[in-house]
């Protein structure tokens, strides 16, 4: 797994990469500069919170990509877990998504990869503050904006 995320570190301009489960828990982590654990874990948190808005919407994501001024977030969903990578903003995208679709084909071959992850693997159903949980939208859905 290590090893993987290692190539994925070397496309030019990767800053970092790590797996996070699907409760926001850091498995694995090639390390991005300055990042501490707890930084490295509401990143992941905040990420699954939006895979599992997209799901519950009912328009699940494969691919996030988040783009700040200074940095970019590019994630990838492997159900059991996130594969998360950051990078500025001006990286290619393309040689990234080839080495990220080569390393996550090599996991998913791998039975000793596979049952490490399948270890870590959790609901992704993550107790959502009430201000995502609350609202008061009428019973058959319709928004209207006036």
């Amino acid at each position: 797994m290590q090893a993987g995320l290692h190539q994925i570190k070397q496309v030019k301009n990767v800053y970092g990469c790590f797996l996070a489960d699907n409760h926001g828990e850091v498995i694995a982590v090639d390390p991005p500069l300055e990042l501490t654990g707890k930084e490295l874990g509401l990143i992941s948190l905040h990420v699954i919170q939006v895979l599992l808005g997209l799901e519950t919407w009912g328009d699940p994501a494969e691919e996030l990509d988040f783009i700040y001024q200074g940095s970019r977030l590019v994630v990838r969903d492997l159900g059991h877990s996130a594969l998360i990578v950051i990078c500025d903003p001006g990286l290619d995208i393309s040689l990234l998504r080839m080495t990220m679709n080569v390393v996550s084909s090599r996991w998913e071959q791998d039975g000793k990869i596979q049952k490490e992850l399948e270890s870590h693997a959790v609901s992704r159903d993550v107790e959502l503050p009430d201000i995502f949980v609350e609202t008061n939208l009428p019973e058959n859905g319709d928004l209207f904006i006036p």
